[in-house]
């Protein structure tokens, strides 16, 4: 009875001892047969039990296999979120994009509206030689009985005792120069008309001349002399 007992437990009573004794004497021998899956392989005699530790058994052994490692646990609780970084350096500034292809033409506008005829009752330009009147409107003759008196004739309806005029001398015909001592022209209106007949405007033109002498002293010259001169000019009148 006790030898059957014997037999019985002899078999795993040895793989422990054998286990142990390997373990703690030789686990270099565990390491050495460890296969890449972490897997220990070992062989059993299939007579007495005993373990040795190799990659490959004899006839006379069985292999046994057991992990190295447990089961893989549960996943642990997500930690907390960790504190936000330092600002990091600004960055290098990038090179200049390359320039963008020119825009297409617009196409032309479309042409405005003709402007309302404008309020002036009467206008024109009268020549400085011959009195004609040219560009005009509601001026129906010009005369010019002696040098820089100019009589107008104006349309029916448009009474010039109770109008006035706006003139400006024409450079094309008027005896403004811009060169020193330079003289310059003169246009304006007389609203009494004494030169002309009942129902006329007068226009008076002329020149405005300077004479000039050099400093005795030396430096600039200086105008000596100022005279104004009743003399045909080129000029436009406009009755509003």
């Amino acid at each position: 009875m006790k030898s059957g007992l014997q037999a019985r437990v002899r078999l795993p009573f040895v793989i422990v001892i054998a286990v142990c004794l390997l373990a703690a004497g030789a686990g270099w021998a565990v390491a050495a047969s460890r296969s890449s899956s972490a897997t220990i392989r070992a062989c059993a005699s299939k007579t007495t039990g005993v373990l040795r530790l190799a990659r490959t058994c004899k006839k006379s052994e069985r292999l046994v296999t057991w992990n190295s490692a447990g089961p893989r646990g549960l996943q642990g609780d997500r930690g907390d979120t960790g504190a936000p970084g330092a600002k990091g350096d600004k960055g290098d500034t990038g090179a200049p994009g390359a320039n963008g292809t020119n825009g297409t033409n617009g196409t032309n506008g479309t042409n405005g509206t003709d402007g309302a005829p404008g309020t002036a009752r009467a206008y024109g330009r009268v020549d400085n030689n011959t009195a004609v009147v040219t560009r005009s409107k509601n001026i129906t003759g010009v005369t010019n009985p002696s040098a820089g008196i100019f009589c107008v004739s104006l349309a029916a309806g448009i009474d010039p005792s109770t109008t006035g005029v706006v003139l400006t001398p024409d450079f094309n015909g008027d005896s403004t120069l811009f060169s020193p001592p330079g003289a310059q022209s003169v246009v304006e209106w007389k609203s009494g008309a004494t030169d002309c007949p009942a129902g006329k405007l007068e226009v008076i033109t002329g020149t405005r001349g300077v004479s000039v002498a050099a400093d005795p002293q030396g430096g600039a010259t200086f105008v000596t002399h100022v005279t104004m001169t009743l003399y045909n000019q080129a000029f436009f009148i406009v009755v509003p």
